[in-house]
């Protein structure tokens, strides 16, 4: 097991009440996990807590067996496997180039020049960004999605084994959000990673993760995979989280007396079952 979090509780002091209640979940090398809730419901405490930026008020935090929580562990190592992602990341850029800003990571580990050029190279074409164009470039005069398409890859440049991202597709245009979320799945493979991605979009939490994690006011309240979570349509709008805007369609059409399936996310899959439910009945023509 990579991540195992066991009865887990924060608060930021003693004044305030807990963040987190009392979670528990484990996660497995190369999982995808999708971590959804309303804004306060605790979701980047916790995933603060998954690479000891903050310590749990109560409960352990293990990565690859590893307590994290412990006075003595070493943190260096801990942040190097899990690599965080804030949301605007782009806030993360600092240095005066480029290439320099992905350096930065791996330089600190204290591997070769020959090696960090290698990295900075290989981390760039994960991310759609050309080497020669853009290495000597100002960060800070990219465009929004150059920008952070940088930041991604000075975490990746550190070859973590975990890659949180949260909301990594904020504030983009959809053509750029589009692209981002196909370079994750890219890298993904490429690096062996296991990915949690925090985000509001449905449609990119249903179709890309292996399950989801819910939270509601510092509480896990569902732990699952999108076709089990599916079921749970209701609750879901009551939390104010909703469904994939394509699947509310299968949704509808079940109202309506077809038999079809609702456990479906990907475009191309609904317009498929869509079809073949309305040529049986002959409503269309095949």
């Amino acid at each position: 097991m990579l991540i195992e979090v066991d009865s887990v509780c924060h608060r930021y002091s003693q004044e305030e009440e807990m963040v987190l209640n009392d979670i528990s979940f484990k996660i497995e090398r190369g999982e995808f996990i999708g971590l959804i809730g309303h804004t306060g419901s605790g979701k980047s405490t916790l995933v603060q807590l998954l690479n000891g930026l903050i310590t749990p008020t109560a409960g352990q935090v293990y990565i690859s067996g590893e307590d994290i929580t412990a006075k003595e562990i070493n943190l260096k190592s801990i942040r190097e496997q899990v690599g965080l992602v804030f949301q605007y990341p782009e806030h993360q850029l600092f240095e005066e180039t480029v290439y320099d800003d992905i350096a930065f990571g791996p330089k600190n580990l204290g591997l070769s020049e020959q090696v960090i050029e290698e990295r900075v190279k290989q981390t760039l074409a994960s991310v759609n960004l050309d080497y020669q164009r853009f290495k000597e470039r100002s960060p800070f005069k990219l465009s929004g999605g150059q920008q952070r398409r940088v930041a991604i890859a000075g975490v990746l440049a550190m070859r973590p084994e975990v890659l949180i991202l949260d909301e990594p597709t904020a504030g983009l245009d959809p053509k750029t959000r589009n692209e981002v979320i196909e370079e994750i799945v890219k890298f993904k493979k490429q690096f062996n990673l296991t990915i949690i991605l925090i985000s509001h979009r449905m449609e990119q939490v249903f179709q890309l993760a292996d399950r989801i994690l819910v939270l509601e006011q510092g509480e896990l309240i569902f732990d699952c995979t999108p076709a089990e979570l599916i079921k749970e349509q209701q609750r879901l709008i009551e939390l104010g989280l909703s469904i994939p805007e394509v699947t509310k369609v299968l949704f509808a059409l079940k109202e309506r007396g077809y038999d079809l399936r609702t456990d479906l996310f990907e475009v191309a899959e609904i317009k498929e079952e869509i079809v073949k439910t309305l040529i049986k009945p002959g409503i269309l023509k095949s």
